[in-house]
């Protein structure tokens, strides 16, 4: 049975090798290899299995092994190639003397004397491929010491272990057979299994085993291309062993305490049982401690990256704030040792784009400070679970998209960025550079490095509810001070206002008049002041209805139009996107921002110049192609706003108007956060600005940040 399955095995590896369409010779040497060692091994199950022992599958046996020799050095000689190398001629020899091999031994199989034990044919054929492993082991040894790159070195290093392992280990199995029963004590053996197991010989199958994990690493050495793949793997394997080991032991320890009592014989199945259940209650503790231990040594960098994200995983939930968020996690990251160099971008709704937050090291070149949303961040709508520095570079001439997230990713000075997504939510993402020495991340550490992203987006959202909380009591606290103090003041400024106006009826001097005016004119601007501050600070309810969003808008441009001040040279345009549905949202609230920005906007141009209102429904990016946004945009051919006016422009009482409240804008913001929008602000100084108002469509479940 341990022969029929890694005949099986072998047979699906080599089938997958051919199914993928890999057009590689090292896919089709692997194949060759794998049906080979199918032949081999099948034919002897057959031969130890079928009764009585049929003949023809001991031949087909030793004749497909004279070739296994010859088809592994080919595998290896092609996909560890080098210039001068003499393997093509070594690999024709070890064919030809396979070709050889088998031409004399099949007459004398056939037509010689037909014992179950290994004649002398037999014999001499053994020796022969033994000595052409040994040759292939030679081969493999100098292929190690004259690799020049860390990750081939360790795959050989790999291969050699296996392969001698499984040469030594059956080269024992094919002397244990020298020692087996005759055919009459074969014959005589009433039960298959023993009969078998007389026929196998005196050594158990470890060679087998041998064989089939050197092909199946030797499968994964073709397959992945980084050495920390393979080291997962064979830290994986070896854990198995490990446990597999640990169970065997007492199983037989058990067995044998079990038979050396006379009547104790009857509980052996129970004691068995409870051994299993022992085992197994133990294994999840004993396996982490196992596989701990073992890639401690066989995958420090590895291990070490591991250990520093479980140390986040407890210490991300007493997160309290972004800037906590960013140094914990890449604190973390970079003091793995495993990580040269890591930062973290979050995304900023206000500006539109990905923000740099903070980067380790410090002394480490400065990436880029920000990066727009598109179209970087597109592959991760489309589905795309990370970037992978090297896939992308193999696809880079295949799409425009891909060369743009390169160069990006060569700005950004990362291998793998690995995004920060909460559902279909990409709020921000890790760019990382691995320590140069394990050729770039491996699956398994990427797959924890997700979840790490997972997990942090989890926190923002939690820090995004605090903070709103917060700022939600705050602004309760402030509105119920704004409504006393609003009532305090207004009064004075009524009586003010009342007794200038008063005076003003009297006969006075021209230059007191004036200075009645300037009175009344400051109490009419200061109480817009408080009514503006009481307006931001008040709490309100968003009261959504259906509503026509263009007649909106040309209801906005015609009222400012229509206003007595408004300069001759001032042209209000409209560009609406037809055939707008009716959109759920509170009407009042957005004409008031709306009034702002188109307000704000012919103040911009000063008396001469163009302020356009537009609609438009863009495509998400997504594949199903739904819309699931309304932007309205505010744009002005004025003077526009300089870089270090842009980062205040929200900030409560922050002008640049020798006039105003400094509410505007921050009450504006207030509104589009409170439907569950962002407003943004695009300018350069000498060139107008453009505000977009994006607003989710309450139907649509799905919103990205990014637009």
């Amino acid at each position: 049975m341990v022969y029929l399955l890694v005949a099986l095995a072998a047979s699906l590896l080599g089938v997958r090798a051919l199914s993928r369409g890999d057009a590689l010779s090292s896919a089709r040497d692997f194949a060759l290899l794998a049906w080979v060692l199918v032949g081999t091994y099948a034919c002897f199950a057959l031969f130890l299995l079928i009764y009585p022992n049929p003949e023809w599958a001991r031949i087909f046996f030793v004749v497909f092994g004279a070739f296994l020799p010859a088809a592994n050095l080919r595998f290896l000689d092609h996909f560890f190639s080098s210039e001068g190398d003499d393997g093509p001629r070594i690999e024709r020899a070890l064919w030809l003397g396979g070709v050889v091999a088998a031409a004399v031994y099949l007459p004398l199989a056939i037509f010689g004397e037909h014992t179950h034990a290994p004649g002398w044919p037999e014999r001499m054929l053994g020796v022969l491929v033994f000595s052409a492993f040994g040759a292939s082991l030679v081969r493999l040894w100098q292929k190690h010491q004259a690799a020049t790159s860390p990750i081939d070195q360790a795959r050989i290093r790999y291969l050699l272990i296996l392969l001698a392992c499984a040469v030594g280990l059956s080269g024992v199995e094919g002397l244990g057979r020298l020692f087996s029963p005759t055919e009459a004590d074969a014959i005589r053996s009433k039960h298959f299994l023993d009969r078998s197991l007389m026929l196998q010989g005196t050594a158990p199958p470890l060679g087998t085993l041998f064989t089939g994990l050197y092909l199946y690493v030797l499968d994964q050495v073709r397959s992945k291309q980084r050495l920390l793949d393979l080291n997962e793997i064979f830290t994986r394997l070896m854990t198995l062993a490990a446990a597999a080991g640990v169970l065997t032991i007492g199983l037989g320890a058990t067995t044998l305490w079990v038979y050396t009592r006379a009547g104790a014989r009857s509980t052996s199945t129970f004691l068995a049982f409870v051994v299993a259940l022992a085992f197994l209650m133990a294994y999840p503790t004993m396996r982490e401690v196992i596989a701990a231990r073992i890639a401690s040594v066989v995958n420090a960098p590895g291990f070490q990256l591991a250990m520093a994200l479980e140390a986040l995983e407890l210490e991300l939930p007493k997160v309290v704030d972004a800037a906590q968020l960013t140094a914990v996690v890449l604190d973390g990251l970079h003091g793995s040792g495993r990580v040269r160099a890591a930062s973290l971008y979050l995304f900023e709704p206000e500006r539109g784009h990905f923000r740099l937050q903070d980067r380790r090291p410090l002394t480490a070149p400065l990436p880029l400070p920000a990066v727009g949303a598109r179209p970087f961040v597109q592959g991760f709508e489309a589905g795309l679970r990370v970037y992978v520095r090297e896939d992308m570079e193999r696809l880079e001439s295949s799409s425009e998209d891909i060369t743009a997230r390169m160069r990006i990713m060569e700005g950004l000075r990362a291998e793998l960025v690995v995004p920060v997504r909460s559902g279909e939510l990409v709020v921000g993402w890790l760019s990382l550079e691995d320590d140069g020495a394990a050729g770039g991340f491996s699956q398994e550490e990427i797959g924890r490095l997700c979840r790490l992203g997972e997990r942090m987006a989890v926190v923002i959202e939690n820090i995004k509810s605090f903070e709103a909380s917060k700022e939600q009591a705050r602004l309760a606290a402030l509105g119920t001070m704004a409504a006393g103090l609003a009532h305090e003041i207004r009064n004075p400024l009524a009586g003010i206002k009342g007794a200038a106006q008063f005076l003003g009826t009297l006969q006075v001097r021209d230059e007191e008049h004036e200075f009645l005016e300037v009175i009344t004119d400051e109490v009419d601007r200061l109480n817009a002041v408080v009514t503006s501050f009481l307006d931001y600070a008040r709490h309100f309810e968003i009261r959504r209805e259906p509503t026509d969003v263009n007649a909106l808008v040309r209801q906005i441009v015609s009222l400012v139009g229509a206003e007595p001040d408004l300069p001759d040279g001032v042209v209000l345009r409209t560009e609406l996107q037809r055939d707008l549905p009716a959109v759920a949202l509170d009407g009042d609230k957005i004409r008031q921002v709306l009034l702002n920005l188109v307000r704000n906007g012919v103040q911009a141009i000063e008396g001469r110049g163009h302020v356009t209102v537009s609609t438009a429904m863009p495509l998400t990016g997504d594949r199903s192609g739904a819309r699931s946004m309304l932007e309205i945009t505010v744009t002005d051919d004025g003077v526009g706003i300089s870089p270090e006016a842009r980062k205040s422009l929200f900030i409560p009482f922050f002008t640049t108007k020798t006039f105003g409240t400094g509410l505007g804008l921050a009450i504006s913001q207030r509104v589009v956060r409170a439907h569950g929008g962002t407003l943004r602000v695009e300018s350069r100084p000498g060139e107008g600005a453009r505000f977009t108002v994006t607003l989710p469509l309450p139907d649509d479940e799905a919103q990205s940040p990014l637009t």
